[in-house]
């Protein structure tokens, strides 16, 4: 049979937090951070293109622009963005 551990009201509750986070660390996949999303201007700063280039990117499908429509607005993610670049730098 097992042995009888004494313990605080403290101890146990740490005892039992303990064991629910790694509990829950083991059983969930990695997160990921959520994705940075912005506007055309915010485009424009991480890609140096400027506003109109990129307007004009956004339509023209051969480009390959990576871009969100949200009804009237554009919306681009950071890392889809440098993902379109590298592309763009490997050919």
């Amino acid at each position: 049979m097992g042995k009888i551990i004494l313990t605080t009201q403290e101890e146990l509750q740490e005892l039992i937090d303990s064991s629910v986070r790694r509990a829950i660390r083991e059983a969930l996949p990695e997160l990921k951070p959520p994705e940075e999303l912005g506007d055309i201007k915010f485009a424009s700063q991480i890609t140096g293109l400027s506003v109109s280039t990129l307007y004009r990117y956004s339509s023209d499908k051969s480009k390959n622009l990576p871009v969100i429509r949200c009804s009237d607005l554009l919306r681009f993610s950071r890392t889809d963005l440098i993902a379109w670049m590298r592309s763009k730098s490997n050919k």
